[in-house]
């Protein structure tokens, strides 16, 4: 019988869990679906702010606030950039969201036309 209470309460802690909300959203769009070689590879990034405080985006001398990792589709393993792209101070107001478009190619070497992968992290100080 203890078991049996243990397991229903280890059931209702991950029902409990699967309920949170994230605090901070952060969803990438691309521009579009396919792209032609030497074109721009363009995304939009959109970061909704839930908390009750102003969010507060900036680069620190180690790491940048904003990193992509690109995968071309078909493959594994995320392609090596460029450079490491540095991106402006943004404050994000408690409730609101922020929407960015930023073209990739500066940074990463599209070398075939395809579809790409993308995911956006983003670093709280």
């Amino acid at each position: 019988m203890k078991h049996i209470i243990n397991l229903i309460m280890a059931l209702f802690c991950l029902l409990a869990v699967g309920q949170v909300s994230a605090q901070v959203d952060v969803r990438v769009q691309p521009v579009r679906g396919e792209f032609l070689l030497g074109e721009n590879v363009q995304i939009k990034v959109k970061i909704t702010n839930f908390t009750d405080q102003a969010l507060v985006l900036a680069n620190t001398p180690d790491r940048p606030w904003l990193h992509f990792t690109v995968t071309r589709s078909g493959t594994s393993h995320p392609m090596a950039p460029k450079v490491i792209p540095v991106f402006d101070k943004i404050v994000v107001h408690p409730g609101s969201g922020h929407e960015l478009t930023f073209n990739l190619r500066p940074y990463f070497h599209f070398t075939t036309a395809g579809s790409f992968r993308v995911v956006a992290t983003i670093r709280m100080n």
